[in-house]
């Protein structure tokens, strides 16, 4: 399945209390049989939302992963670390080449500039 991001917005995490991004993403692309799985799986979590301008169903994640990304279902992380089976968020492309060019820049050194320093001048027969 394929989603947009529609919107961002910080919360408290219910299990840590710090601070967490949230992304929602719009599913804009999916088969009949992904999308019936897809809500019928959050309908049993209770966690199955949809926008209310167009009624396509809504993902959410913590964290962002870019403009474009594709959802798919198999083993996720939850609050405590423990592998569940559920729908997660894989990341487009574009935005992990993005991501790895601000990187390198941020990451290169800046540029500096090295006081020079005068070479001694030797004139004469050297003393021993």
């Amino acid at each position: 399945m394929k989603a947009v991001l529609i919107n961002q917005y910080g919360t408290t995490s219910k299990t840590t209390g710090n601070r967490v991004e949230m992304s929602v993403y719009e599913i804009i692309e999916a088969t009949k049989e992904e999308l019936e799985a897809y809500v019928d799986f959050q309908n049993a979590e209770g966690n199955y939302r949809e926008n209310e301008a167009t009624g396509n169903a809504l993902f959410f994640n913590a964290g962002d992963l870019g403009n474009n990304i594709t959802i798919v279902f198999g083993k996720r992380k939850d609050a405590n670390g423990d592998l569940i089976d559920g729908y997660r968020g894989l990341a487009g492309e574009d935005w992990r080449l993005k991501k790895s060019i601000v990187r390198e820049e941020m990451s290169a050194p800046a540029t500096r500039v090295i006081a020079s320093r005068p070479k001694a001048k030797v004139t004469g027969d050297p003393k021993f």
